[in-house]
């Protein structure tokens, strides 16, 4: 029997929706899985005024390959000059003997099951990758703050009589998030520079420990935790300053004695560093400090002081800024049955 080329699918959604450029939907990009070549491709724009919003699919997907959500492949936001992107597709082209009606049947098999393997792996890889840089919570460890799901908080009541009791009714207590959406610690869209490094990167290396401090830096400030903020941010300037100054591990310096043995060597350095990020962390390290208002500029040195230790770096400040709309829980009680009484 002759060998047939055959395209396999994967459809490979993301767990919230990612902000994306609008130069970056329909983007095809070669990646490499431990057992092959595949190609990743982003759902398309719709050029045309009058029709909707909504994303088309990738111009590999065939009819009725989509994600099942209400937005579909997600949609444009005009005018902002970006979209929410709810998944993408993986390509891998292959050669098999086909003895049935690709039609009418399913495929499967030990080596569609290690293709699901390895592309569930480099995506998990990649969504990393997009949140280190993009600070968008696509890492369910790394939540948004504003997308809140707690089951505390959403109340369920009624009242009664003696002879009656009302609907179920539900509700939530008042809930005030304040967020400065131009911050350092804002969500930002992902460009053609981040979708190059997160794709080429995804699946065969780690982010760098002091990009990865510098993001969980940035999310805990989106939260509210100055602490913790400024405690990552701290850690992510020492391993920086460690690559610049080419120290071993064992070095011994604490953040203070890096910076100074940065400045004694001429390394140029935020003339503040010592009072809106060196102190600022001793205190929240040592003495369980809350610095507040400190932690937008102490996100911004450090991302400079990164940005200095490795070219490779995407710093935040060079991507646009996006906000995520804050999303609850719905919760829906349906009408009493109507009774043969009733009509």
């Amino acid at each position: 029997m002759d060998q047939t080329d055959i395209t396999l699918l994967f459809l490979l959604p993301f767990d919230n929706p990612v902000f994306v450029l609008n130069d970056v939907l329909g983007a095809s990009e070669v990646i490499t899985l431990p057992s092959c070549n595949a190609s990743i491709e982003l759902p398309r724009q719709c050029h045309t005024p009058a029709e909707s919003r909504a994303l088309l699919a990738p111009i590999s997907a065939p009819s009725g390959f989509a994600p099942k959500t209400d937005e579909g492949w997600g949609i444009a936001l005009e005018p902002q000059g970006y979209s929410e992107v709810n998944a993408i597709i993986a390509t891998v082209n292959v050669s098999s003997h086909l003895d049935f009606d690709l039609s009418t049947n399913q495929i499967g098999g030990g080596g569609v099951r290690g293709l699901v393997d390895e592309l569930n792996g480099w995506f998990q890889s990649f969504s990393n990758w997009l949140w280190i840089l993009t600070a968008q919570p696509l890492d369910p460890i790394n939540p948004d703050p504003k997308v809140l799901h707690r089951k505390s908080s959403n109340l369920i009541f009624a009242g009664k009589t003696s002879t009656e009791v009302s609907r179920l009714s539900s509700g939530y207590p008042t809930m005030t998030i304040t967020m400065d959406t131009r911050d350092t610690t804002s969500e930002r869209c992902v460009d053609k520079n981040v979708l190059f490094v997160a794709r080429t990167k995804a699946g065969s290396s780690s982010p760098p420990m002091m990009w990865e401090l510098l993001a969980s830096a940035r999310m805990a400030g989106r939260r509210g935790d100055s602490r913790r903020a400024l405690i990552d941010a701290g850690t992510a300037a020492e391993a920086a300053l460690v690559s610049i100054l080419n120290l071993t591990p064992n070095h011994g310096k604490t953040l203070g004695n890096l910076v100074t043995t940065a400045l004694q060597n001429n390394i140029v350095l935020p003339s503040d560093i010592k009072t809106a990020l060196v102190q600022p962390r001793n205190d929240a390290v040592h003495q369980g400090v809350v610095p507040g208002t400190l932690v937008n500029r102490a996100l911004e040195i450090v991302e400079n002081i990164v940005a200095s230790a490795d070219k490779t770096f995407v710093p935040a400040s060079s991507l646009q800024k996006v906000h995520r709309a804050q999303r609850m829980d719905l919760l829906i009680f349906a009408p009493p049955l109507l009774n043969d009484e009733d009509g």
